[in-house]
């Protein structure tokens, strides 16, 4: 079967939740999907979509599933919604769907890259959504715009270069029987 990639092309709405925003969104192929942010600190955000209904209510590899109560301001305007925790501000962008979060000096600390495309208009590195194969939910997939000079570091044990830059990171734990391949028995999936 073929692969195809779905992505997240418009928010159609969004509703305040106890502690935070569900985005409802349309998928480039008419389906609708739902993004949940949560603000869990005034530091830290976080951001999940689930296009399987079945999937939903499974655990995934969390540090903490319960956070104290943290104020946060929404505002809203024709072309975006933004959501302020006093320390950082998430803004998502309606149509095309984009986001970019920045700091109290309104400086970019991420920003999701949503046209990485080559000469011919394919994706080099696909944008926030997911990879089906036949209507069935594969994986999630998302990328982020770099700046000259950043890094990345973290994703588990791996006994590769600790800057991850440019390194094609799997998160399928194996067994390495030692520390010569990328193999690992304890991956990470976030950095």
């Amino acid at each position: 079967m073929l692969e195809e990639h779905e992505f997240v092309q418009k928010m159609d709405s969004c509703e305040k939740v106890k502690d935070g925003v569900v985005f409802h969104c349309t998928t480039s192929r008419g389906k609708s999907v739902d993004i949940q942010l949560n603000v869990c600190t005034p530091h830290i955000l976080r951001f999940r979509m689930c296009p399987d209904a079945k999937m939903k209510d499974i655990k995934g590899l969390e540090v903490k599933e319960e956070w104290g109560s943290c104020t946060f301001s929404i505002s809203e305007t024709p072309e975006s919604v933004s959501i302020d925790t006093g320390a950082i501000r998430f803004k998502a962008q309606r149509s095309p769907w984009k986001y970019v979060i920045c700091n109290k000096a309104d400086e970019i600390i991420l920003q999701e890259n949503v046209r990485d495309l080559d000469a011919h208009t394919n994706y080099r590195s696909l944008p926030l959504g997911f990879t089906i194969e036949g209507e069935k939910f594969c994986r999630s997939n998302e990328t982020f715009s770099l700046y000259p000079g950043e890094n990345f570091y973290g994703f588990g044990e791996k006994f590769t270069r600790l800057n991850k830059l440019g390194q094609r990171i799997r998160g399928w734990n194996t067994n390495p029987f030692g520390a010569g391949t990328d193999e690992v028995y304890k991956h990470i999936p976030y950095g």
